[in-house]
């Protein structure tokens, strides 16, 4: 498979075009899962915007929301404050401790991570499985999940 973002069609690549069955399939293959995505993106928004509105919410500052928000992230998941370390249960025989960047992560709330990161929380902590939050992203990602 051609690397994504290459750039460079089969054909003008040095060698020949051997490759190019490959690079239609690959196009032809990913042109659903694309639409597919605008598709659900379309209804996100339509739900939006039928949602009714709280003129309060609304009409609230930026900093009141973002702060808002973390606020009851933290609250709901048991944590003190953005950087706080919490003991967590990953399994029936295992444990291992976290951070509120790392829970907002991994059950995908983007307007949590957004929040606690406006709020001050670090990126560079580590979780006991020595992942920062960002590599814990990406070793949760499937399909364009976080």
């Amino acid at each position: 498979r051609p690397r994504p973002g290459s750039g460079t069609p089969p054909s003008s690549k040095p060698g020949g075009g051997s490759s190019t069955t490959r690079e239609l399939r690959f196009s032809f293959s990913d042109q659903p899962r694309r639409e597919h995505g605008k598709a659900q993106e379309e209804i996100r928004v339509a739900d939006w915007q039928q949602q009714p509105r709280n003129k309060e919410v609304d009409n609230e500052p930026h900093e009141d929301r973002m702060y808002r928000l973390a606020d009851n992230f933290l609250q709901r998941h048991g944590f003190q404050h953005v950087n706080d370390k919490k003991k967590m249960k990953r399994g029936s025989f295992t444990s291992g401790w976290g951070f509120p960047l790392h829970t907002a992560v991994t059950v995908n709330d983007v307007d949590a991570v957004a929040s606690l990161l406006y709020c001050g929380a670090s990126v560079s902590e580590h979780d006991s499985r020595k992942l920062t939050p960002l590599v814990l992203a990406h070793k949760l990602n499937s399909n364009q999940s976080h």
